[in-house]
């Protein structure tokens, strides 16, 4: 039988029931005899409580040094702090970087790499476009360089266009905030957030 832990279970041994919980990994059961479900429950609950606050202050107890801080809730707590400062800091970079509008779907496309690669092969392009047969596989790319974003088209069979203007075969062409990119029949507005 397997027991999850904080669940109970309902056994029979040597003829009489019991509930068993699981209290952790390594503590084991704890087995209630005659106790009612809610009253059993409340003191599993608290059992429960009991050792995981008993494993953490051993645990420190044993990590404190001579100048009695403990290193397991210090590195934790630094950890934590990197972790939530790392979390702001990349939503941060995520709301500043470019993206493109797809028209039709209203869709928002974060331009997250340096060439961004557009087209209906999944497994080679950066976004793909699956519900449009007029798109090539690897149809154009958005390249980022110091002075802004550019588009390029890849050879594709439809062409690509940037404000109505045909884009020539690898020659890249400037994208401004509300460019507007089409890939054959499909638009794309391109937006840069201040």
């Amino acid at each position: 039988m397997k027991y999850r832990v904080g669940v109970s279970e309902k056994i029979t041994k040597d003829g009489k029931d019991y509930q068993v919980w699981k209290v952790s990994e390594q503590a084991g059961f704890y087995l209630a005899d005659s106790i009612a479900r809610e009253d059993a429950q409340g003191l599993i609950d608290r059992i429960i409580a009991s050792c995981i606050a008993l494993a953490v202050k051993l645990e420190t107890e044993e990590q404190t040094d001579e100048s009695g801080t403990t290193q397991p809730f210090d590195t934790l707590q630094k950890e934590a702090e990197d972790s939530v400062a790392l979390k702001n800091k990349t939503r941060e970079l995520h709301e500043k970087l470019p993206f493109l509008v797809r028209k039709r779907t209203g869709e928002k496309i974060a331009i997250d790499k340096n060439i961004f690669k557009l087209g209906k092969d999944a497994a080679y392009v950066d976004y793909f476009v699956d519900d449009n047969p007029t798109i090539s596989r690897n149809h154009a790319d958005i390249v980022r360089r110091d002075d802004g974003f550019y588009a390029k088209d890849k050879g594709s069979l439809n062409h690509t266009f940037v404000d109505g203007k045909k884009l020539e075969p690898e020659k890249p062409v400037k994208l401004v905030s509300g460019s507007l990119l089409q890939l054959a029949d499909e638009v794309f507005e391109f937006l840069e957030e201040v």
